[in-house]
């Protein structure tokens, strides 16, 4: 690969990891300002996620009402 290349490849990644990020932060942001969470396992959303399927109240995450 010419050096120009190498070149043009790492200032794309750079610029892509710090879009990233940006977009990131940004998210972060507008969850953390209205209360809400991005954490994983999150005992609060994964009991109101776990909750609904489809649109529709079941018993469990696992199971479905017919």
């Amino acid at each position: 690969m010419a050096p120009e290349d190498r070149r043009l490849n790492a200032r794309a990644s750079r610029f892509l990891l710090l879009l990233a990020a940006a977009v990131g932060f940004a998210s972060f942001g507008y969850y953390y300002s209205r209360g809400l969470t991005t954490a994983h396992y999150d005992a609060k959303a994964s009991s109101a996620a776990g909750r609904f399927h489809d649109g529709r109240p079941s018993c469990c995450s696992g199971h479905r009402r017919s």
